[in-house]
């Protein structure tokens, strides 16, 4: 069977005993948004993103980076669009069959905003447990 990147989060994930909400709060996600992307159900997420997995999960090989790609927003295209609220963790997912054009672009570029944002969260917290580690050790 072939290895997605859902798969390899799941068994990295699972591989450390954390649990989808544990993995969610390291990351600065959802549970939902762990869920999705362990089951292939959305977009694979921004490579900033990709690189914050691999520190979480202690992957040093690279395996989740293998499957960036800056078109990866398009991965489902012939099913949907989805994109995940920062908000409750809900998903959005709309047919792309028969879309216009023009509309599609829209949501892609909404998708990689929102991909920006869980991102940017995660890299603040990370930067905010550094600074407080260091003020507790300095």
């Amino acid at each position: 069977m072939n290895k997605t990147f859902g798969r390899i989060l799941r068994e990295a994930r699972r591989q450390l005993k954390l649990s989808c909400r544990q993995l969610a709060e390291f990351t600065e996600t959802t549970v939902g948004y762990i869920i999705d992307l362990e089951q292939d159900s959305i977009n694979i997420p921004a490579l900033s993103e990709i690189k914050t997995f691999e520190e979480v999960l202690k992957i040093i090989d690279g395996r989740l980076r293998a499957f960036y790609s800056p078109d990866s927003i398009y991965q489902n295209k012939d099913k949907f669009v989805s994109t995940t609220f920062l908000a409750d963790g809900s998903s959005l997912q709309i047919s792309t069959e028969n879309m216009n054009p023009e509309f599609h672009e829209k949501l892609r570029r909404i998708n990689i905003a929102i991909n920006a944002i869980h991102t940017k969260r995660a890299a603040k917290e990370t930067l905010l447990e550094a600074w407080e580690t260091e003020g507790k050790n300095g």
